[in-house]
């Protein structure tokens, strides 16, 4: 019964510290949102139309900080290893921009593609997808391009 007792004890202990936890974090971020940077993408989609497989091709998405606090991108993972992203780890200024470079490897691949990059932030909200897209032809097919 004493076992029951202290088990019973330590989940009521773990529930309230849960409940509090999230309510301070609640609070935090509510008044944090107001002075939080914000990414701010004009475009987050491109298409880089016809490409020659076998190419190595770029895209830049320009990043503007429309918030009140200095931007910092903390990474940028690409959805796959034919994909490169590059981008300045030093913070942006509040009302600056700053530049995300993805580098694109055809060797491979014919058609079709959508590929994605996702960056993250310290931004509310803290992460965006990215996407290009394009149409890799064949080298041999000269009538396409």
């Amino acid at each position: 019964m004493k076992r029951i007792v202290w088990i019973f004890s330590i989940f009521i202990v773990l529930l309230s510290c849960k409940s509090r936890s999230n309510a301070v974090i609640g609070n935090l971020s509510s008044s944090d949102t107001a002075n939080a940077p914000y990414m701010y993408f004009k475009e987050d989609v491109q298409d880089l139309g016809k490409v020659r497989q076998g190419d190595t091709v770029f895209c830049l998405f320009i990043v503007e900080n429309r918030g009140k606090t200095d931007l910092l991108i903390k990474r940028v993972s690409p959805s796959c290893g034919c994909t490169v992203a590059q981008y300045e780890e030093k913070p942006i200024p509040p009302f600056k921009s700053g530049i995300i470079k993805l580098i694109f490897a055809t060797n491979g691949r014919v058609g079709k593609v959508n590929k994605n990059a996702t960056v993250s932030s310290n931004a509310r909200p803290d992460s965006k997808i990215l996407t290009f897209k394009c149409e890799i032809i064949s080298p041999n097919n000269n009538k396409s391009k």
